[in-house]
């Protein structure tokens, strides 16, 4: 929020807050000590070697690792461009209406997620590579500096004062841009006296505070910051303040232009000397008046962080009551509390073998795929997952002190206390804590990486692969209409045989049955006998009763075991006399049907009775259970004589316990070998179900032994292999399933972070309230009086004074004859840099000032409407990211300086011992 503005460097001279001015000339007078110099001349000029040899190391390294760091921003800038780009395509991607548009939105991404993953590798390569060069050399470097530390005992404290001052700057600029400890020294002169004398203060900078460090951050949180796609790091605070700091770079900015326009006007005139004299004496009145100003403006802003010091404070309290926030819905911070709980995603069985070829361990224990299943696990049972954090940015934790707003402390007065530490508090906001190396970043990391590594192995699927699925597809239909066939066939069966046994089970007159038709047999054969002892008519009579008797005593037997456990009745050809016509022909059917016959039923069993081998005249009745007994059937030719005649009336006579087994067997056939589903057990004996299970009862046992499950679970196995070949055939939506369900668990993640905030919004409101009351009371006021934009002229002032008095010396001496100095080469390259330096500032600084405004006040005016977009969030975070690279090229070109500045005084001084 504290604007630090970076003066463009006049031909790369950065003399910022200097109160020493080189000449590049070095005071001819001999200095004190010498002759004891002129002692140690050979091991000093070793020394300079060792210092010129380092230097130039040291340059080239500076040129290697600056150019590789110009080429890794650039990859930078176009690795923005390429994220910008990948988050446009996943849009594309979602949106699309067709698998078509899908599918080409889907190749364009993946295009550009390659140049990404390529890229990446080459430019984190160059920057490794240059940042060890320069690592070298700065160690060789410093070593060399270490050479000269004997030559400071022979210099003059003015030498010494001089050397000791540039290797301080030298060492704050690295600082600044790398990062580490420095050494700076400052003069203060002695009015009475003259006498100079120089205090040194020593301090550092932080790696990840240094220009670089900076830099490396913002690009680092780039992407991040545009895929959060979220408004929650872009406050009404943040955005009033750019909009200053656009108002005030602006305004600077064109000043700066003013001022090297006269500068120029000055030095190109006919009058080079009087002129630059006068705009040199305007510049430091404008100076002065420039300080008077900041003076007045310094205490009304001391007076206001007096005045609200209290609101600061609270603003304090309120971010850390924030911070310290915990919740009460989510449990030790877990999302489920239970592993039972976890969200479990079954995968298609088309895509087991694939899925077991992936590695997914870079998903940690975070998300996990169990092959034998076929199914995803997401641990949402993992602790710690939610949580608030207080961001204080690159501020690092700020505690301020009552006292020091109150009033002037250890020579720091109440408003460069809140500059440089009260308005950090105005930075910090309370989000939520999925910051990189939380439980809720590696959960969602976790699925991204099985999301990516399902995507990658979608693409891969060869056309081959579908080609066979359509096959494998064509095969698993044709076998499950062959087993639904199968299926039908055995219901058939069985039902048929629940209905046998429904009547065999009910019946119990077996023994009376067999009893009635022996009895029968023996009554027949009885009245045969009797009937043999008369004659004529009555002879016939007796006997055609005798047999219609036995024959319905015969069929009756036969109804009575077919409406219990049933039987099969044989089929005997008899010869009979044809009907119509003359002559005999051959009949079939069974014995039943014969004895069925109302009209003939005596003459045919009489036919029967010689068929099997019988005479009647002399049947007994133990002969007649031909008629009750089984036996081989006959071997016949319709309309022929039968080659084998059946040997007993019937082909079976079924038992209960025969009509048990059928059902038993029909039960296992259609239903399994499976108890309860397929049978039932009583006192040890096996019976087949009589009653349909339902579908869900099948289905359970099919999924434990899909082949003990009958017909029907052949149906299953054969419905299972038709849908994993439907699904090898769309193997892409299959994966595409997977991806979608993961997603739908981040978003239940997403909703527990949603939730959870809604809990901690209390506390997070009061604490924006507060740095409201902060930004509104104490920041805006000390940003409207402007002192940063005056103090930022008045370097501006300073440093082309410094610049151009710099570069081509003193007025007195190189500047006598005009003529000859704007020959000179040093007033050439002023003049050319000083016309660079105005175009720039015309056609790139200004007009960027100008747009980077604009943008600003479009911002605050989208957040206030409440029409902020991603592209606004786009916006802020390359904001962030140009800023730091201004800062970090700035940084730069003052080492640069400093370099050369280190170069020209350590040769100057080593000049001298070489005389």
């Amino acid at each position: 929020m504290n604007k630090k503005f970076l003066s463009v460097v006049l031909f790369g001279a950065l003399m910022a807050g200097s109160s020493v001015t080189f000449t590049g000339c070095i005071d001819n007078d001999e200095p004190a000590g010498i002759e004891n110099l002129r002692g140690a001349k050979a091991e000093l000029l070793r020394a300079k070697v060792a210092v010129e040899t380092a230097e130039a190391a040291l340059r080239n390294a500076y040129a290697a690792e600056h150019l590789a760091q110009a080429k890794w921003t650039e990859a930078m800038a176009a690795k923005q461009e390429l994220e910008n780009e990948e988050k446009r395509l996943k849009n594309e991607v979602e949106a699309a209406k067709t698998e078509a548009e899908k599918a080409y939105w889907a190749a364009e991404l993946a295009k550009i997620e390659a140049d990404l993953a390529k890229n990446k590798l080459t430019w984190e390569a160059d920057r490794l590579a240059a940042e060890t060069v320069l690592a070298q050399a700065r160690k060789d470097y410093e070593d060399a500096m270490k050479a000269i530390e004997l030559s400071k005992n022979y210099l003059s404290e003015a030498e010494l004062g001089q050397l000791n001052y540039v290797q301080g700057e030298y060492s704050y600029a690295y600082a600044k841009l790398y990062g580490g400890s420095y050494t700076r020294y400052t003069a203060s002169v002695d009015k009475t006296t003259g006498k100079v004398t120089w205090s040194s203060k020593d301090d550092k900078v932080d790696k990840e505070n240094s220009a670089k460090g900076i830099l490396e951050a913002a690009y680092d949180t780039y992407e991040s910051d545009v895929n959060a796609g979220n408004f929650e790091n872009i406050s009404e605070i943040k955005l009033n303040a750019a909009v200053a700091e656009a108002k005030t770079t602006l305004e600077v900015t064109v000043a700066e232009l003013g001022i090297k326009k006269e500068a120029l006007a000055a030095l190109e005139s006919s009058e080079t000397l009087a002129n630059w004299k006068k705009v040199k004496a305007e510049y430091k009145a404008k100076q002065d008046s420039l300080n008077d100003v900041v003076a007045d403006k310094t205490i009304a802003a001391n007076k206001i962080v007096i005045e609200n010091s209290d609101k600061a404070m609270a603003m304090q309290k309120a971010l850390d009551n924030a911070a310290a926030f915990k919740t009460n819905t989510f449990k030790d911070g877990k999302i489920v509390q239970s592993a039972e709980d976890n969200a479990v995603i079954k995968a298609s069985d088309a895509l087991k073998e694939k899925l077991s070829a992936l590695d997914f361990a870079k998903a940690g224990s975070y998300v996990t795929y169990d092959n034998s299943a076929n199914q995803f696990t997401v641990a949402l049972d993992k602790s710690n997952l939610l949580g608030v954090v207080r961001d204080n940015k690159d501020n690092g934790t700020v505690t301020l002190e009552k006292a020091k707003l109150d009033a002037e402390k250890d020579g720091v007065a109440p408003y460069e206390y809140w500059n440089t530490e009260g308005v950090k508090l105005l930075d910090d906001a309370i989000v939520f804590n999925g910051s990189q190396g939380t439980e809720y970043a590696k959960m969602n990391e976790a699925i991204d990486v099985v999301i990516e590594t399902l995507n990658k192995a979608k693409g891969d699927i060869p056309s081959l692969d579908i080609e066979q699925a359509n096959k494998e597809l064509a095969a698993a239909k044709e076998n499950l209409t062959a087993m639904e066939k199968a299926k039908t066939g055995a219901t058939k069966t069985w039902k048929d045989a629940v209905t046998a046994w429904g009547k065999a089970k009910a019946y119990a007159t077996e023994t009376a049955d067999k009893k009635a038709v022996e009895t029968a047999a023996d009554v027949y054969v009885k009245a045969i006998a009797a009937a043999d002892a008369l004659s004529g008519t009555e002879k016939v009579k007796a006997q055609i009763k005798a047999r219609q008797a036995f024959a319905d005593a015969v069929v009756t037997y036969y109804n009575a075991v077919n409406a219990g456990p049933g039987l099969t009745s044989n089929t005997v050809t008899l010869e009979l006399n044809k009907a119509v016509g003359i002559g005999t022909e051959f009949i079939t059917k069974s014995v039943q049907a014969w004895l069925s016959d109302a009209n003939n039923k005596d003459s045919y069993l009489e036919a029967l009775i010689t068929y099997f081998g019988l005479t009647e005249s002399t049947v007994t009745k133990d002969k007649l259970n031909v008629f009750w007994t089984e036996g081989t059937a006959e071997t016949v030719t319709p309309g022929e004589q039968p080659s084998v005649k059946a040997d007993a009336a019937l082909k079976k006579i079924n038992t209960v316990d025969d009509v048990r087994s059928v059902l038993l067997d029909a039960s296992e056939a259609l239903y399994g070998d499976v108890e309860t589903l397929g049978y039932y057990t009583v006192n040890g004996t096996k019976y087949g179900r009589e009653t349909e299970p339902s579908d869900a009862e099948i289905k359970a046992q099919w999924e434990k032994t899909p082949e003990r499950v009958g017909a029907c679970g052949k149906v299953l196995s054969a419905e299972k292999r038709v849908k994993t070949a439907e699904e090898s055939v769309a193997q892409v939506d299959q994966f595409a399933a997977v991806v979608k369900a993961l997603e739908e668990v981040k978003a239940t993640i997403a909703a527990a972070k949603v939730d959870f905030m809604a809990e901690a919004k209390e506390l997070i409101d009061a604490a924006s309230a507060a740095q409201k009351e902060c930004a509104d009371n104490i920041n805006a006021p000390i940003q409207e009086l402007g002192i940063e934009a005056d103090l930022a002229l008045s370097e501006k002032i300073g440093n082309v004074i410094d610049a151009v008095e710099g570069s081509v010396g003193g007025f007195d001496t190189d500047w006598a004859d005009e003529e000859l100095l704007k020959q000179t080469e040093k007033y050439i390259a002023l003049i050319g840099n000083l016309k660079d330096e105005i175009k720039t500032l015309q056609e790139t600084t200004i007009p960027a000032a100008e747009s980077a405004l604009i943008k600003a006040e479009a911002m605050l005016d989208a957040y206030k409407n409440g029409n902020m977009s991603a592209q606004h969030v786009i916006e802020w975070a390359q904001a962030k990211v140009d800023n730091a690279k201004a800062n970090y090229e700035a940084a730069v070109k003052e080492l640069t300086y400093w370099t050369d500045k280190v170069q020209e005084v350590t040769a100057a001084l080593y000049s001298k011992v070489a005389e």
